[in-house]
């Protein structure tokens, strides 16, 4: 559970707590594979910020093992399919996707998958919540004159934390993207009011 009391007591006492996926959980959890939504695959980074979690760990994004590599009599991906059921860790694991979010292409040239995009957006996402969270900070370190609007600052802190309209747990979560969309623009709308009246970030 992300609101478990050990994450928090180690919090507390200075460990820094990161999260990871590999070939499991499976669903009803989120991960990164190929037959689970996309929505999954980002919201992974909200439960990050959830759990109060400064990094994610994942074994690799290249693991093409068992996987036909391009050859002049072998064509590749993308002008040939990629068999997620030749993959060493379908056959391990019954995981489609597993350690691949790239993909070989011509002359071994690594071709990134719609995942890894997905993947990217939801590191953006966590950033996003990351940046307010430090001007909030500065914002109520300034000189009571000098803050921004009571209820300016009420509504950064409160768009700091994640809702339950996203994760509610690790497993019940939206699979509705206008949900993280909507989110990320009002986060995204009050750092620029913020960052308008506070000193440039270093």
């Amino acid at each position: 559970s992300l609101e478990s009391k050990f994450y928090a007591e180690r919090r507390q006492a200075g460990d820094r707590l990161w999260t990871y996926v590999c070939c499991s959980p499976k669903p009803p959890h989120a991960n990164f594979f190929v037959d689970e939504p996309a929505t999954d695959h980002r919201v992974l980074f909200w439960q990050t910020r959830q759990a109060g979690a400064t990094g994610f760990l994942y074994w690799s994004t290249c693991w093409w093992d068992g996987l036909p590599m391009p050859s002049a009599s072998q064509p590749c991906f993308p002008d040939a399919p990629i068999r997620l059921s030749e993959h060493s860790t379908y056959k391990s694991y019954k995981t489609n996707g597993d350690g691949l979010l790239i993909y070989p292409g011509k002359d071994m040239t690594p071709l990134p998958s719609i995942r890894l995009e997905v993947i990217r957006d939801g590191i953006e996402d966590y950033e996003y919540l990351a940046l307010l969270s430090r001007l909030v900070e500065k914002a109520k370190a300034l000189p009571p004159a000098k803050r921004p609007a009571p209820q300016v600052l009420q509504q950064a802190e409160d768009l700091c934390l994640v809702p339950e309209t996203i994760s509610h747990s690790v497993t019940n979560y939206t699979k509705d993207p206008n949900v993280l969309f909507e989110r990320r623009r009002q986060v995204g709308d009050v750092i620029e009011r913020l960052a308008s009246v506070l000193p440039p970030e270093p």
